[in-house]
């Protein structure tokens, strides 16, 4: 259920992007007008608040008694959601290996090929425990029907979830500073993202937001913070590319992705 909750607000981060826009026509307030790195940005920020124990006890109420959440519940709570955070990453880019496998694959004469392909990775994804699977979540990437390669949505971009939460990590620092819920840093945000990401380039908003030089890069350290446990080891690691024989692509290539290497 909380994860339902973080869920809600990620939708509502994506309402307020919308609706607090500042733009003269209309037609600017669309997501095709933004980098795909940004587009999660104000989602996955707003998913920070559903974690919060304040805000948490602020909504929460037990049928009976009427008692908000208690602070070990939270604490639980979180738990859960944070638990396995690299599942979450390999899921991500199981969605765009799934459209590049397409891409490679795909014969349009095999009428059943693009669900066979989705069951493959469906089972790679389902070799993790049943909380972190996304069977709900498959169309999401690709929106339409299966069968057709029209219109795909993320497709492989889903990878810039990852990005998006690279960045919100780093936004999300002020607000840890400052206070999570500190009505100047809202107003900031508001004014300086929220308003302003339609019609700006939303990386120089980013810096302006953290009151840092323009030319500032945006780091990973704030992300990476959730996997230092195991650093040594590689984050992810699954099988790219599965060909037949006859393939022009190498069989089983491995793609490793160490958090502390480039």
């Amino acid at each position: 259920i909380h994860r339902e909750v973080v869920t809600l607000f990620h939708e509502f981060g994506h309402c307020m992007q919308m609706i607090l826009s500042n733009v003269e026509y209309s037609s600017l307030r669309d997501f095709i007008n933004l980098p795909w790195d940004v587009i999660e940005l104000p989602s996955t920020l707003f998913e920070n608040f559903a974690k919060q124990s304040t805000v948490l006890k602020k909504i929460s109420k037990h049928k009976e008694t009427g008692e908000p959440l208690t602070e070990d519940q939270v604490k639980k709570l979180n738990a859960m959601v944070d638990c396995m955070p690299a599942c979450d990453e390999m899921n991500i880019l199981i969605f765009a290996w799934f459209d590049l496998r397409l891409h490679y694959e795909y014969d349009v004469s095999k009428k059943s090929q693009v669900r066979d392909l989705k069951a493959e990775t469906e089972n790679l994804i389902f070799t993790y425990p049943s909380y972190y699977r996304r069977e709900n979540h498959f169309r999401h990437p690709f929106m339409k029907d299966y069968d057709s390669l029209d219109n795909c949505g993320y497709a492989s971009r889903y990878y810039s979830y990852i990005w998006s939460r690279i960045i919100t990590k780093e936004v999300w620092v002020r607000f840890k500073k400052e206070g999570v819920l500190k009505k100047e840093v809202a107003m900031d945000f508001k004014k300086i993202i929220l308003e302003s990401m339609f019609t700006k380039e939303p990386l120089e908003l980013v810096n302006e937001f953290l009151k840092r030089p323009q030319d500032q890069m945006v780091t990973m350290d704030a992300y990476l913070k959730k996997f230092r446990k195991n650093v040594d080891k590689p984050l992810l690691e699954f099988t790219l590319f599965k060909q037949d024989e006859n393939s022009e692509i190498a069989k089983d290539k491995v793609c490793q992705v160490n958090i502390n290497k480039p």
